[in-house]
């Protein structure tokens, strides 16, 4: 298991993470919000994540819907990036309109198919 990131307040310490390089940014890459200063971490979304994240939101719209993201978390230069690859759906019996458990039987099933798709 790899050391813990630690983020406080926007920024990111960086120490002790595997170094990396962003993926290039395409003419279709969209930045929300203000463009992050060298001390925040930059959080890069492969579409894909986005796609099974819009999708999982959208199988239900009566009812909360929760999953997980994985990725990885690197240092690149002077600053640190986390690239969210892909989303995992988590599917529980206890959520509503305006909530969602993860419950043991869930992360179960995200441990699952986290081993299975994406060892």
């Amino acid at each position: 298991m790899t050391e813990p990131i630690h983020m406080e307040m926007g920024t990111a310490e960086h120490d002790g993470l595997p170094t990396g390089t962003p993926p290039p940014l395409v003419e279709r890459a969209i930045l929300h919000g203000k463009q992050p200063t060298p001390q925040e971490a930059q959080v890069v979304f492969h579409p894909t994540a986005l796609h099974q994240i819009e999708a999982h939101a959208n199988s239900n719209l009566n009812f909360e819907v929760g999953g997980v993201l994985l990725g990885k978390a690197y240092a690149h230069q002077a600053g640190t990036y986390v690239e969210v690859v892909t989303a995992v759906p988590a599917h529980s019996d206890q959520h509503g309109p305006v909530h969602f458990t993860f419950t043991a039987d869930a992360w179960a099933q995200i441990t699952a198919d986290r081993e299975r798709l994406y060892p």
